[in-house]
């Protein structure tokens, strides 16, 4: 993704162990899906955790389990991203993310919503990527 500050690369989400995510924990896969963080560093926002911070921990788990049992692990390795200093470094990511990104908690409809309705609403808030910050 190039962006007005240098390029951005896509990780290895498959569960490859040397270039994936094939040592994540599902409370890692969690905390990098939700809460925008993996191995104890910020994940930049082209990773929309923001709009996952709703998904319900069964819904974590399917999409665990199904990158790990219906994704073909990839030995691709990862690409450094390209961006000018002082983005280049994480630290203030975090700083962004206590500003922006909704704290996660997993979707609870309103009082008395028909199911049917409460479904759709999640499915549809917690899987936006077009969403003005904060939400």
């Amino acid at each position: 993704m190039t962006i007005p500050v240098g390029t951005i690369y896509t990780t290895n989400i498959t569960f490859d162990k040397k270039d994936g995510i094939g040592s994540y924990s599902l409370s890692d896969f969690d905390r990098a899906l939700r809460f925008g963080v993996s191995h104890g560093h910020a994940l930049y926002p082209a990773m929309p955790y923001p709009s996952y911070s709703i998904l319900r921990p069964g819904d974590v788990q399917a999409l665990y389990a199904y990158f790990k049992y219906g994704v073909a692990a990839s030995a691709t390795p990862n690409v450094p991203n390209r961006l000018i200093f002082p983005l280049s470094m994480r630290f203030p990511l975090t700083i962004w993310r206590w500003i922006f990104a909704s704290k996660p908690a997993p979707f609870a409809p309103t009082r008395g919503m028909d199911v049917e309705v409460a479904n759709g609403e999640y499915f549809v808030e917690g899987t936006r990527t077009d969403l003005p910050y904060p939400r």
